[in-house]
């Protein structure tokens, strides 16, 4: 914490007879919050606006009663206690960075119908640096506007939920992140980010938009860990060991596997519940955690394709199958050595209207899989791989360009590709085990046959139970069977995208979030409502 920015904001408040009046004497808040002195309730104030910036040993659970009293404007607009303090932090006599310093703090304090607010606080050396990002966020702002799925009555007040994460990166875990963002955002609910990124992941286009929730440490109630249960554990032991303390806590925690990894219980006993994004997860879960486990499905949004040049030429004249992964997926369980393999069985080296296309991330990172990648695809130059990170857009344009999405993978948590895939409308070829058994059907999917085999310890990190080995024979049969009748997919096609978005849509998720959420969410008593 500034200790300069605190004695400004000291000097600010008792220079200000109508800010001492409207807060400082109000009794009730006190009474409620427990204020012993101006002194105690200036530090919780200056704790609150610099959340961004100082992460503490153990953070403090701010009500949201007490953080509505803060926002809140008078009926006639009257400045909030919030307002007074970034103006006058922000005058002439304040000393330079001071307000940069607050006016950051700022967006992370406000529910999204006052978020628009922060974007007139951003000026001086930030205005250039925050006018570039205005437009994608204002856009991002119209996007959640337009869902008109805001539950919140008039009478509910303010409720806040923290998210932990990696919504900065391009990962599955990033996409899951963003995703229950949007969904809470649009249900109401004041939202934290605590990004946990490291700086080798490729960084989201999306990540701008994000910035005016992101905090370093959480006041809210609620906390949503959005990662593996490895990475909690981490978070636990090295970076925030008291992160969790006082609030209610949630593992939003993908696995694959059949089993949890042993010591995986001393993990789900220090949380309050597991959401479970599939049946699948649901019953691995369960069997470890009982009540605790909850089926609360993902909501998947498939970005509106754009047109890339480079991809229209890649894709021309040939019936394109598709496949997408991250190497630091581990390629033992996305098996694109397999998906290689059964493309060689069904079509010869003499046909050259087809195609496979492998897009790729990480494989700088991971040289050894990449290589034996390369020599499984040999001299094949049907099959291409296509490195590095697009823009959702584009990536959105190349899945609904192709002919077939196509993944034998060996387990799934929840399989989001294969879902956007649906949605934009690609026939989808997959192996019929693990999370994407939960959309992928005999009657939206062309299903691969599978066998369940133990999982090796050097396959897969902390390697319990057992995952699929799909039949590739049945993979290439419905490869060729696809590529027989380009137009007979077309009832597959379009029950799939009706069942993913009933069932992974906006409407159906936010419903079940909210239940969830409000189940946590206590309501305050009329007496404490500020």
């Amino acid at each position: 914490m500034n200790p300069e920015v605190v004695a400004d904001l000291h000097r600010l408040i008792e220079g200000d007879v109508t800010l001492w009046c409207r807060y400082f004497l109000r009794q009730d808040l006190h009474a409620q919050y427990g204020f012993r002195s101006t002194a105690s309730y200036l530090h919780c104030l200056a704790e609150i606006l610099l959340a961004r910036r100082a992460p503490l040993p153990r953070p403090p659970v701010i009500p949201d009663s007490l953080l509505a009293a803060l926002i809140a404007r008078g009926a006639a607009g009257e400045p909030s206690f919030l307002d007074h303090v970034v103006r006058g932090l922000g005058s002439p006599e304040a000393k330079e960075g001071d307000d940069t310093e607050v006016e950051s703090a700022v967006a992370h304090l406000l529910p999204l119908d006052l978020i628009r607010d922060t974007l007139r606080l951003r000026r001086r050396s930030a205005a250039e640096l925050e006018a570039a990002k205005s437009n994608a966020f204002e856009q991002y702002l119209s996007y959640l506007d337009g869902l008109g799925l805001s539950r919140r009555s008039k009478n509910e007040g303010l409720r806040s939920i923290c998210i932990v994460g990696f919504h900065r990166s391009v990962l599955g875990v990033g996409e899951d992140a963003r995703r229950l963002t949007d969904v809470l955002l649009a249900l109401g609910y004041r939202i934290e980010l605590i990004d946990l990124s490291s700086a080798h992941f490729p960084v989201s286009g999306e990540a701008p938009v994000y910035d005016a929730f992101e905090v370093r440490r959480p006041t809210a109630p609620v906390l949503i860990f959005c990662m593996p249960l490895s990475e909690i554990s981490r978070v636990w032991a090295s970076i925030y060991p008291n992160i969790s303390a006082g609030r209610h806590v949630i593992a939003y925690a993908p696995w694959e596997l059949t089993r949890l990894p042993r010591g995986c219980d001393l993990i789900l006993a220090a949380c309050d519940e597991v959401w479970c994004s599939t049946s699948y997860q649901h019953e691995v879960y369960q069997a470890v955690a009982g009540a605790k486990a909850r089926l609360v499905p993902f909501y998947v949004k498939a970005p509106d394709p754009e047109r890339d040049a480079q991809v229209s030429e890649l894709l021309a004249g040939k019936f394109n199958l598709l496949f997408a992964f991250d190497f630091n997926s581990r390629i033992e369980r996305k098996n694109p050595l397999g998906l290689v393999d059964a493309f060689q069985r069904a079509f010869p080296r003499r046909q050259t209207d087809v195609q496979l296309v492998l897009k790729t991330i990480n494989a700088e990172a991971n040289p050894a899989a990449f290589e034996l990648l390369i020599a499984a695809i040999g001299e094949d130059d049907r099959v291409v791989v296509l490195d590095g990170d697009l823009p959702p857009s584009a990536m959105a344009y190349l899945i609904s360009e192709s002919d077939v999405f196509v993944s034998l993978h060996r387990a799934e948590g929840f399989g989001r590709l294969l879902a956007e895939a649906m949605l934009l409308g690609t026939l989808v070829i997959c192996t019929g085990h693990s999370g994407s058994r939960d959309f992928a059907k005999s009657d939206t999917a062309l299903v691969v046959d599978h066998t369940l085999i133990p999982v090796a310890p050097e396959q897969y990190p902390l390697a319990a139970g057992h995952w699929a080995e799909p039949d590739l024979r049945h993979a290439a049969s419905l490869m060729m069977q696809a590529y027989g009748d380009p137009t007979g997919g077309r009832v597959k096609r379009e029950a799939a995208r009706r069942f993913v978005a009933s069932r992974f849509g906006l409407a159906p998720v936010a419903e079940r979030i909210h239940a969830q959420i409000e189940a946590i969410l206590p309501r305050e008593p009329e007496s404490r409502k500020c």
